[in-house]
């Protein structure tokens, strides 16, 4: 029955949108891809936020004048939510009638819309984005990495299926628009051939229209701890420096890269884009440094997990700097949705951590089910049964791993929406009071789940 009711809900909600967008003709900006997509949605937000115009004379400036997807609304209920711009009722039948009506109010009467709309768009499902791509046009469509064994492909017979269906929406850039691809990836290039518009390419270390080189770690110089990292953003011959606080990661860049891209394709110039990252807020959840117990890091990445994202963050961790006497430690969930991939998949990170984390100090720690094939191929690779800890759940590991951090130790936390990491992550924090506004999911409907 619910089911069924979604289906409605979802159906109504779009026959809205349909007549929304046909009325106020938003200049539409659509992300999708597998990894990244929220923060690119994020970073291209506060690239265009920046100005008070652009090219056409068309303003982003203001709350008002520029929405994007709140959080990671990216289905075929929440596109339509950010659209409408309401909240997520969740389970509330009378909170839907309630969208339900703002969106009558939107048609029937004339009302202060936004003039850019930057969607994040997303497929758990076979036909998820195709579904929208039948009735969205979007102006700029931005391709994201997806990855050999990408999120949600357990529910796809087969990759090659899954990249077709997050094309979908690029597919349907209007004959004016513009695509914005990776640059490193020959199969969304590929995309060009038979879709004859503007396109622009992103990438890192790879040629491309924009690009990004020379990405480091920066450095406290009081503690010796992470801070940030710096790269070079090229464009045109010219190489401009840029530093990026409070996060780690190529997983930072990418993003940046394709904001870029889309304010050069809206007529910004470059050094307004540079600018504006000044003001850039990443998401929570995506390699967030965040001050420990006990004078410990942590490096939080508990939004989602894929095979892709677990090894860059691996990688990472396996770069950075530590006091000596200090150790490293992995705190790796399940990763969820990947299918028949799924047992492999874990012990290939298994794996790689083993030659990751050869300091007898360093420590592995697996939360959940599937996250013990992470261990078993951790010890089998020869990293010490003692240096390895699991537990079924978050709760469980919490407070065991917060005993154990001491000062100047990197807490790598990393895991599927399922494991719920961010819960290791709060018991980590040095002052777990701003919790509600350093980690992902924590609205009450979440923290009761």
């Amino acid at each position: 029955m619910k089911s069924i009711i979604k289906k409605i809900i979802a159906k109504i909600l779009e026959i809205e949108c349909r007549i929304i967008l046909k009325k106020y003709r938003p200049f539409i900006i659509t992300v999708t891809g597998s990894v990244g997509k929220t923060s690119t949605k994020d970073a291209i937000f506060t690239v265009l936020s920046s100005v008070k115009s652009v090219a056409g004379g068309a303003s982003v400036s203001g709350k008002t004048s520029i929405r994007r997807s709140d959080k990671s609304f990216n289905s075929e209920l929440g596109v339509p939510l950010t659209i409408l711009g309401c909240d997520n009722p969740w389970g509330n039948f009378i909170g839907w009638l309630g969208v339900m009506s703002h969106g009558i109010e939107l048609i029937v009467f004339k009302s202060d819309f936004p003039s850019t709309l930057v969607l994040e768009i997303g497929a758990d499902h076979p036909g998820d984005i195709h579904r929208l791509a039948r009735w969205m046009r979007p102006d700029i469509s931005v391709v994201t990495k997806i990855g050999k064994v990408p999120v949600h492909i357990e529910f796809f017979p087969s990759r090659e299926a899954l990249v077709a269906e997050k094309l979908s929406i690029a597919r349907k850039v209007k004959s004016t628009g513009t695509l914005i691809l990776p640059s490193d990836d020959p199969e969304i290039l590929a995309i060009r051939k038979d879709n004859p518009i503007k396109a622009l390419s992103y990438g890192i270390n790879a040629p491309a229209d924009v690009s990004a080189n020379f990405i480091e770690t920066t450095y406290d110089t009081a503690t010796g701890m992470p801070s940030g990292i710096a790269f070079k953003l090229n464009y045109l011959g010219n190489s401009i420096p840029v530093r990026i606080p409070g996060v780690l990661g190529i997983q930072h860049v990418y993003p940046l890269v394709a904001a870029t891209a889309v304010g050069l394709s809206r007529g910004m110039t470059i050094t307004a884009i540079i600018d504006s990252f000044g003001e850039h807020i990443p998401p929570r959840g995506r390699m967030n440094i965040l001050n420990g117990l006990s004078g410990s890091a942590i490096i939080d990445d508990t939004y989602n997990a894929s095979p892709d994202a677990v090894a860059e963050a691996l990688g990472v961790l396996r770069s950075l700097k530590i006091t000596p006497g200090s150790r490293k430690i992995a705190v790796l969930g399940d990763m969820m949705e990947l299918g028949k991939f799924s047992q492999d998949e874990h012990k290939k990170v298994g794996v790689l951590v083993a030659d990751i984390l050869k300091d007898p100090q360093d420590v592995l720690v697996t939360v959940g089910q599937r996250a013990k094939s992470i261990r078993e191929s951790a010890v089998a690779a020869g990293m010490p049964e003692s240096a390895v800890l699991s537990f079924d759940t978050s709760r469980e590991a919490g407070p065991v791993i917060a005993a154990m951090v001491k000062k100047g130790e990197i807490i790598l936390v990393k895991g599927s929406q399922s494991p719920r990491l961010e819960r290791i992550s709060e018991a980590l924090l040095q002052d777990p009071s701003q919790a509600g506004s350093l980690l992902v999911r924590q609205d009450a409907e979440w923290k009761n789940r």
